[in-house]
């Protein structure tokens, strides 16, 4: 009985203590240029994280963003296509266990939205709607 004590008390512990090493040790702040730049590449647009970045791990894998904005597509103007105060974006755990992500939910505040549509009808979010980089105008 004492064995199967130790062992349940082991396979308990070591995932907390995982999940303190990552709180501890890991800064998500220490990764926003490369997720700006892997948006970067994603989406053609620049991602600006100006505020921290949060990680949870319990009771939801996620992470919150603070003072955020995406730029427009090229052709658009300079002001951004989004600007976010916080958003927070969870997944869902036990697809992880299978080898999928799923978003679980996304909550934010103080989102705003520059929607656009240009004279020759080409619209600021329909290369996001793609899942292609925007196309970069031809030179004048």
């Amino acid at each position: 009985m004492k064995r199967l004590l130790k062992i349940l008390l082991t396979l308990l512990l070591i995932p907390v203590a995982l999940i303190a090493g990552v709180h501890f040790f890991i800064d998500p702040n220490d990764y926003k240029d490369e997720i700006s730049a892997w948006v970067g590449k994603a989406t053609g647009r620049q991602l600006t994280l100006r505020g921290d970045l949060g990680l949870s791990l319990f009771p939801w894998i996620g992470v919150e963003v603070r003072e955020a904005s995406l730029s427009q597509p090229a052709g658009f103007g300079d002001e951004p296509f989004a600007r976010i105060q916080e958003v927070q974006a969870r997944l869902k755990f036990l697809p992880l266990l299978r080898g999928r992500v799923e978003l679980g939910e996304v909550l934010g505040t103080g989102v705003t939205l520059n929607l656009i549509r240009a004279p020759d009808g080409r619209a600021n979010w329909e290369d996001l709607a793609s899942g292609k980089p925007a196309a970069q105008p031809p030179l004048a």
